[in-house]
């Protein structure tokens, strides 16, 4: 908090204000909030410490009594309120403390901070919100506002990588379904969150290689077996115990993380295994009722 021209950390004002925007933070935000810290409450203390302890003086007091405590307290060193303020009052700290929660649940939190203490502090101050947990929320925001471009243009560069290699743009195309479908069946389960969001990327390195694996071979059986029905069965019995068993050891790679204490590694593991086995599903069951 920067006071504009006409205060500082020991106007009245303006640390009633502060206090005002501290109670509505502890109202309106929708996370679990612990103590905060700030020269508001380190007044309030103060105040009520200079009078026996009454609870009833855990409060901002007048501008008077704001100049006598400062004065007391500054004949005593300035460590003390340098932790809240700088040495000329001309910035101050709000700090809370907040547990650690996923970033996602900070999403926005940060925006409506900065606008309760905007409001109550109307034209007395700039405020700028930071922290460990403000960087966090924007770094989450920022990376799962990416995902959906990043995954498009994945899928654009696996098209046209598949249709080159298949050398058939008909089939390129079709193999583009089962790459797409597990990832969409992860998505439609797991829990979103900046750890999670990798899966889609991995799942789609692992689903490109089996498709292109059973199209690259069914094309290839195609020149020997004119009827699909034929080149289809000859596909699967060259290629399905491969696929079978690499996505048996990839899923149970992927079991290891089950045994983490971690909620959100264990949900990477489990979900990784949920798509794995749907790819082998999507390649052995659907792609050849798509060929």
């Amino acid at each position: 908090v920067t006071p504009r021209e006409g205060y500082d950390f020991r106007s009245e004002p303006l640390l009633k204000a502060i206090q005002r925007a501290v109670e509505r933070v502890y109202d309106e935000v929708d996370i679990p909030i612990g103590r905060h810290t700030s020269l508001v409450s380190f007044m309030d203390e103060v105040n009520m410490a200079l009078h026996d302890g009454d609870p009833q003086h855990r409060t901002i007091p007048a501008q008077e009594q704001i100049w006598e405590q400062f004065f007391l307290l500054e004949g005593e060193g300035n460590s003390t309120i340098m932790r809240y303020a700088s040495i000329d009052y001309s910035q101050g700290r709000i700090t809370f403390l907040v547990p650690w929660l996923e970033a996602t649940r900070y999403s926005g939190i940060s925006e409506q901070v900065n606008q309760i203490f905007s409001q109550e502090l109307a034209n007395m101050a700039t405020i700028n919100v930071t922290g460990l947990i403000n960087l966090l929320a924007n770094t989450s925001k920022a990376v799962l506002d990416d995902m959906v471009s990043s995954y498009l243009i994945t899928l654009a560069i696996i098209a046209v990588l598949m249709c080159y290699c298949l050398r058939n743009f008909k089939m390129g195309f079709i193999s583009i379904i089962p790459n797409i479908l597990p990832y969409v069946f992860v998505l439609g389960v797991m829990a979103m969150d900046t750890f999670t969001i990798l899966i889609g990327g991995i799942l789609t390195g692992l689903i490109v290689d089996e498709t292109l694996h059973m199209f690259y071979t069914y094309r290839h059986n195609l020149e020997s077996h004119p009827e699909p029905q034929d080149a289809l069965r000859v596909t699967l019995e060259e290629v399905g115990n491969a696929l079978m068993m690499t996505s048996i050891v990839v899923m149970f790679s992927f079991s290891v993380f089950l045994l983490s204490h971690m909620s959100n590694i264990r949900s990477f593991g489990s979900l990784m295994m949920a798509g794995v086995i749907f790819a082998l599903l999507v390649d052995i069951i659907l792609m050849p009722a798509m060929m």
